[in-house]
């Protein structure tokens, strides 16, 4: 039981840690998670569209926000660059979902979107690199040793909520699934985006 108590404790610091280092990108998480768990695409209809224009906006402006995060600390510096990203991922999301797009403008739209998303990414793991004051081989075996250790508290954690979340839907809702089961791929892509952010 001490151990477990150990586990919870040390999680909860690490995701308040997070909370310190990246607020907008957690508050995107945290906005786009219950978002697709409370919202049912069959009752929105033809509003459906403009929920996946939150998403994929929220997707493309989530790297943006962890870019400006690792790169910035003074507040004006990320103010701008959140303006920045915000507009550059709205850009992207009015091209990609236009009506009028072709499938040829659309490719490259997709290409250049791909490639701000690896710049951004590469930058961002740079900077971190860079902060952990480490070689490059330390920094990639630390990295390593975290990301078992992640996933390894991922799956006993994981285990346990399908279990209970399974009791939970035969017991109370009469077996009755429905959009439940989208929580369990928004909480997987919670524990991705907190790997990441972890770099």
């Amino acid at each position: 039981m001490g151990k477990m108590k150990n586990l919870m404790a040390k999680m909860s610091d690490e995701v308040k840690e997070l909370v310190k280092k990246f607020p907008v990108t957690m508050l995107i998480v945290v906005f786009i998670t219950l978002l697709l768990v409370t919202v049912d695409m069959h009752v929105l209809g033809n509003m459906s569209h403009i929920l996946d224009k939150i998403y994929v906006f929220s997707m493309i402006w989530t790297i943006g926000t962890i870019f400006t995060e690792t790169w910035f600390v003074k507040k004006t510096n990320r103010m701008i660059s959140y303006g920045l990203t915000a507009g550059i991922s709205l850009v992207f999301v009015q091209m990609l979902t236009s009506s009028e797009i072709t499938k040829g403008q659309e490719e490259l739209v997709s290409r250049f979107l791909a490639a701000y998303i690896m710049i951004l990414i590469c930058f961002s793991i740079y900077k971190s690199i860079k902060n952990a004051e480490l070689k490059l081989e330390e920094y990639i075996l630390q990295l390593f040793r975290d990301l078992f250790n992640m996933t390894t508290t991922y799956l006993i954690l994981n285990i346990g909520v399908v279990m209970l979340t399974g009791i939970f839907v035969q017991l109370i809702l009469d077996g009755k699934w429905r959009r439940y089961d989208r929580a369990f791929d928004d909480i997987i892509s919670w524990f991705i985006l907190c790997t990441i952010n972890d770099l």
